[in-house]
C-alpha cells in the first residue's frame, strides 16, 4: 500500500552560512538527459546519466536524451537537458545506510523539434510509495521528499500517463539524511477538534517540502547549505509586517548536545529573527506576529517545524511566548 504523502513546512524562526559539509553516506546527484559531469553551487557534483558511470543507474525502459535548444542563461546547467521517458522507466540506487533520506526531483520544461515537455503528464513513485501523481510542469520546480529507506535499493519510477505518454526529469538527488533530522517522538497534533498527541510513526509517512522559511533573514541558495537547500525570506508571508522587527547578530549559534546541528538548519538561520515590534503595538492586548503560508490540500496534514535560538533577551529566560498554530495553542511558554 502506497504510503501517504506528509507536507513540510520548516520556519526558521531564530536561525546557516557555508560551513564544515556534510557527507552523506548514499550520495546520488544525477544530471538527466547529460553525458558530461557538472559541478553546481561550487561544491555539488552531478553525474551525467549518459555518461559510463551515470547510465547504470537506468532501468531498461525506453528512454531518450533531450537538450534544450535555446537553453536560458539565467537558468541552472542542469535544465540544459533532460530524460525523456516513454514507458515505463526507472533509476535504481544502492543503499548503504538505512533510513531517512532526501530526494529531490529536478523539472524544468522546454520545447524540442519532437517534444513539448509542458506537455509532460505522468506518475512518479519511490519503492512503490507514490511521490506524484497526474504530475504536470509548466515552470522550473523542484519537488522534494523526505523517506525512510528500508531497503538496500532506492527505485525512482517514472510512468508516463495516457494524456502524454512521456515523461521526463531534469535532474535527480538522493542522499542520506542526517542523524536525527526526523525524530518520531515528541510531536503534537493539531486539528480542528483540538491538540493530542501524534501517536503515528512520522517513520511511515513521506514527507513533502512545501515552505522553508528563514524569517528575519534573507533567501539562502544551496551554496549557504550543507544539505543544498533553498530558504527563501518570510516577508511575503507576514500578515501585518509591522507588528514584526527583524533582529540580527554576528555570532553563530552555540550547538548544544541533543540540540539542533547544521544539519538541521544553516547558521545563517539561527542569526536572524523576527521580534514584536513593541513601538507599533496596538492599544489592545492582542498583539502578535503572524505569518500565513498557502497549502494545496485541507485535507493533509502538515509537518511544521520551528527552529528557535534566542538572540533578543538582553538575559537567559527572561523571554515567554505561546505560538498558535490555526488558533490552537501548539508551543506553551517557549
Amino acid at each position: 500500500m502506497a504510503a501517504k504523502v506528509l507536507h513540510f513546512l520548516s520556519l526558521t524562526f531564530f536561525l546557516i552560512h557555508f560551513s564544515t559539509a556534510f557527507i552523506p553516506q548514499d550520495n546520488y546527484l544525477i544530471n538527466c538527459g547529460s553525458s558530461i559531469n557538472t559541478l553546481v553551487d561550487e561544491n555539488r557534483h552531478f553525474t551525467g546519466d549518459s555518461s559510463e558511470n551515470g547510465s547504470s543507474y537506468l532501468s531498461k525502459g525506453k528512454s531518450i536524451s533531450l537538450t534544450n535548444p535555446i537553453p536560458s542563461l539565467n537558468s541552472s546547467v542542469l535544465y540544459s537537458t533532460a530524460r525523456v521517458f516513454i514507458s515505463v522507466s526507472s533509476y535504481k540506487f544502492n543503499i548503504k545506510n538505512v533510513g531517512f533520506h532526501l530526494v529531490r526531483l529536478h523539472f524544468s520544461p522546454f520545447s524540442s523539434p519532437d517534444y513539448d515537455l509542458k506537455n509532460a503528464n505522468f506518475v512518479v513513485s519511490a519503492n512503490g510509495n507514490s511521490l506524484l501523481c497526474n504530475f504536470s510542469a509548466h515552470f522550473t520546480m523542484l519537488k522534494e521528499f523526505i523517506l525512510m529507506v528500508n531497503k538496500e535499493e532506492l527505485e525512482i519510477l517514472l510512468m508516463p500517463t495516457r494524456d502524454s505518454n512521456f515523461a521526463y526529469v531534469n535532474a535527480i538527488e538522493v542522499f542520506s539524511a542526517p542523524k536525527d533530522f526526523i525524530i518520531d517522538e515528541g510531536m503534537t497534533l493539531i486539528s480542528p477538534t483540538g491538540i493530542q498527541d501524534f501517536k503515528q510513526n512520522i517513520s511511515s509517512k513521506i514527507l513533502e517540502t512545501v515552505h522553508r522559511i528563514n524569517v528575519g533573514g534573507s533567501k539562502l541558495t544551496p551554496f549557504n547549505d550543507t544539505l543544498g537547500r533553498n530558504w527563501i525570506p518570510d516577508e511575503d508571508f507576514l500578515v501585518l509586517k509591522s507588528a514584526a522587527k527583524i533582529a540580527t547578530t554576528i555570532h553563530p549559534p552555540n550547538y548544544q548536545p541533543g540540540g539542533a546541528t547544521r544539519e538541521i538548519a544553516p547558521d545563517n538561520v539561527y542569526m536572524t529573527a523576527q521580534q514584536m515590534n513593541i513601538d507599533n503595538r496596538p492599544s489592545n492586548f492582542m498583539f502578535n506576529i503572524t505569518w500565513d503560508f498557502p497549502v494545496r490540500s485541507e485535507d493533509s496534514l502538515h509537518f511544521v517545524r520551528l527552529h528557535f535560538c534566542d538572540i533578543v533577551s538582553i538575559a537567559l529566560q527572561t523571554l515567554y511566548f505561546n505560538v498558535y498554530i490555526n488558533g490552537k495553542n501548539g508551543v506553551q511558554r517557549s
